[in-house]
């Protein structure tokens, strides 16, 4: 059976306009594979969705600037990820 966790979780973030809106605008900023998101949500931001074999997502964020990066939250909840990467876009303000 395939994982489509990631999937579901892009469907699910895409819904939100601030998000869609700078995904459309720069194609660069999003990259999906079979178990991993990655997000630039501005230059110096990202944030990294892991899945791996057993039920958690994996959520990183990472600076750039600041070289730094650190799992924020291993969760089973993907209504939680998908309001934490709204809550980042809007904090960083697109």
């Amino acid at each position: 059976m395939k994982d489509t966790r990631i999937e579901d979780l892009v469907k699910n973030i895409m819904q939100a306009t601030s998000v869609k809106e700078v995904i459309d605008a720069d194609g660069e900023r999003m990259s999906v594979g079979s178990n991993r998101l990655h997000l630039s949500v501005t230059d110096d931001v990202d944030i990294i969705i892991e899945t791996g074999m057993g039920p958690m997502y994996d959520v990183w964020i990472q600076n750039h600037t600041e070289g730094e990066g650190c799992t924020v939250a291993l969760t089973e909840d993907l209504e939680k990820v998908a309001s934490f990467i709204l809550s980042v876009f809007n904090l960083c303000g697109k």
